[in-house]
């Protein structure tokens, strides 16, 4: 019987059923503390699961709740998730939207690595600008995207009110600073005029308050062409910039600004070091040049193993060749890319998962290199 009790106790906790409990256990014996054993453990599964069911229900009040269109796409680009703002914003409910690709959706331009920031999307009848956010996320072992797209319409229109009260600000005052004296001058040459007998100099007084008038006149009319020349300026045109070569320009115009450039990299080398497992860069061929760990990382190869190398000429598991060649092609086109994942094994058989990102750099002959952070 008691060898029963145990194997049913054990049958209900692999069946997910952790409220079946052995009664009459004892220490008396060694099936005795087994039963207990399994009945401490029973308790314990029941309360993780109590706790992760209330924050499932939490999460998913917060993403029903949320002002933001949240989807979650899988690596086939399918949706597999979507909240009530997204399902409002494409005008469908979730049963018509779930395992539909991104590209049917019109949302797939924003889950490559070069995806814009914003987008332009009616919402209730009236054009509203979302900001468009992408992080990428594993569920039971697959990798998938999640993006988040945020209404920011009324944000802006309220920096915009913000910023022509400014504008107004600024105008009011550099009016009334030349109406003032225009003004005053005015009566002035008005009382000069109604004198009787006028002075002698007369007319040289009023000359002299004409000029005045007149400057003023031309300072505000300089003034207000300028603002109007500012509210013309044409949309700026996004291009790649090679920031380093800028920044040393600029350097070179203050020879004391030397150290601070060099003491700007050993702090931008310091944060990498800080804020990720570890950074590098890479020559024209893609080998690695650079290589620094952060403080927290165990690396699985020494740095003398890798300089020289490319990451695929590294063992890895993941990603396939396809997806390899892929992102060599933007490599070689010196375009940014975001989250690209891939897998190593371990010495001891673990294998630990990795997501980089990374920025094209140039240096002084215009030769490409590629900085990334892990």
């Amino acid at each position: 019987r008691p060898l029963q009790t145990l194997s049913n106790l054990l049958s209900g906790l692999r069946e997910g059923d952790f409220s079946v409990r052995g009664a009459g256990a004892t220490h008396e014996d060694a099936l005795g503390i087994a039963i207990t054993e399994v009945n401490t453990l029973g308790n314990t599964l029941q309360a993780q699961r109590l706790g992760a069911m209330e924050a499932t229900a939490l999460l998913r009040t917060v993403i029903a709740e949320i002002e933001s269109a949240i989807f979650a796409f899988d690596g086939e680009g399918k949706l597999r998730l979507v909240n009530r703002e997204g399902e409002r914003l494409l005008g469908q409910p979730m049963e018509r939207l779930l395992g539909r690709g991104a590209e049917t959706l019109g949302l797939d331009v924003y889950l490559r690595d070069d995806a814009p920031r914003s987008l332009e999307m009616a919402r209730d009848g009236q054009n509203a600008r979302w900001e468009v956010r992408r992080r990428a996320f594993r569920q039971d072992g697959l990798p998938h995207q999640l993006l988040v797209l945020t209404d920011v319409s009324h944000v802006l229109r309220e920096e915009e009110r913000l910023a022509w009260q400014r504008i107004v600000r600024v105008l009011s005052h550099e009016i009334n600073n030349s109406l003032a004296p225009i003004k005053s001058i005015a009566r002035s040459l008005q009382r000069v005029l109604k004198r009787e007998p006028r002075s002698a100099d007369w007319e040289q007084e009023a000359l002299h308050g004409l000029d005045v008038i007149e400057g003023r006149s031309r300072s505000l009319s300089r003034f207000l062409q300028a603002y109007a020349r500012l509210a013309q300026l044409p949309k700026p045109v996004r291009r790649p910039m090679d920031v380093e070569a800028w920044v040393r320009r600029v350097v070179e115009l203050e020879e004391r600004m030397s150290v601070a450039l060099r003491a700007s990299e050993e702090r931008f080398r310091s944060l990498t070091s800080l804020s990720s497992d570890f950074y590098w860069e890479t020559d024209r061929e893609h080998r690695f040049s650079s290589l620094e760990y952060g403080h927290h990382h165990h690396p699985l190869h020494p740095k003398e193993q890798l300089i020289g190398k490319a990451r695929w000429e590294v063992d890895s598991i993941l990603p396939d060749d396809e997806n390899w060649r892929r992102h060599r092609a933007l490599l070689d086109a010196h375009l940014p890319f975001r989250d690209f994942e891939f897998a190593r094994q371990g010495r001891d058989g673990v294998i630990f998962h990795y997501s980089v990102s990374g920025e094209p750099m140039f240096d002084a002959n215009r030769a490409a290199a590629v900085k990334l952070i892990q």
